[in-house]
């Protein structure tokens, strides 16, 4: 066990003095006098400081900015245990412009603290094996690490973990259990997904009313695909009243909102 020039517990002191200073709570705000008392916490091995130490030099919190400092405390918090500086040591050897940039080691400590339950690794895992980005694509992995996320009530990865189901393993079933309990607490993405299923009768029995009802849900938060989903179902009576009034209606909203789409069709509704 390495040995430190203070007790564990006037680490933790020095560490409560830093962050006393970085809030200005009691005492007048410093960045500057809170390195100093992080940087001796942190040197006695006090993993919070440490990781707190690290994200300034890494920014230039109070500090002059100093990346490889930041590599160096993030790896000392990383290794003490801390699970957000694993987070953040992956995401450096990521996205760092610094000569130790590595895929494989930001892999490495986005795992770590993904299997200790931090959502934004788990997360960012998903994406990265999802697309490749920079590694090899493993939908495998991508559907692990974001059913860790979604198990983790993220609405985000809820919807990514069901667009896997539908898009990789065509397991509608599945893709549609995800997209209502993301689209049921709101995920624009989730509702406008859930319609086409709905819409088309993929996983779930085909219910146009239904389709409508969640179009309208994505719509009316400003997503354009269902926007224009509801443009043709207007249009065709399809799950509701025909009404070429809020067809028109909801291709102006679209294209109000940019949609280049819905301006094309708009100029040869009136031309």
């Amino acid at each position: 066990m390495e040995e430190y020039a203070i007790t564990p517990e006037e680490a933790a002191s020095h560490f409560a003095l830093a962050t006393s200073y970085a809030n200005g709570d009691g005492v007048e705000r410093s960045l500057e006098i809170a390195i100093m008392w992080y940087k001796q916490a942190a040197d006695g091995g006090h993993m919070e400081a440490q990781n707190k130490l690290a994200h300034c030099f890494q920014y230039g919190y109070g500090t002059d900015q100093n990346y490889v400092a930041a590599i160096e405390y993030y790896q000392l918090a990383a290794i003490n245990g801390s699970i957000s500086a694993q987070y953040n040591l992956g995401l450096c050897y990521k996205f760092g412009t610094w000569e130790g940039q590595s895929d494989e080691l930001a892999i490495l400590w986005l795992e770590e603290a993904g299997e200790w339950g931090h959502l934004a690794a788990q997360k960012q895992l998903g994406e990265w094996y999802s697309t490749g980005d920079g590694i090899a694509q493993d939908n495998t992995k991508a559907k692990k690490w974001l059913t860790m996320a979604a198990e983790q009530d993220d609405l985000e990865a809820q919807f990514d973990l069901g667009f896997h189901y539908a898009m990789v393993e065509l397991n509608y079933e599945w893709a549609v259990f995800w997209y209502s309990k993301a689209a049921n607490q709101g995920e624009v993405a989730a509702q406008c997904y859930l319609g086409y299923c709905y819409q088309n009768g993929q996983g779930v029995e085909q219910c146009a009313e239904e389709a409508v009802k969640y179009f309208t849900l994505a719509a009316n938060q400003g997503f354009e695909l269902a926007m224009l989903e509801l443009v043709s179902c207007y249009a065709k009576g399809f799950g509701t009243e025909q009404s070429y009034v809020k067809a028109v209606q909801w291709l102006e909203r679209a294209a109000d909102m940019g949609s280049k789409v819905a301006k094309e069709r708009l100029e040869r509704v009136f031309n």
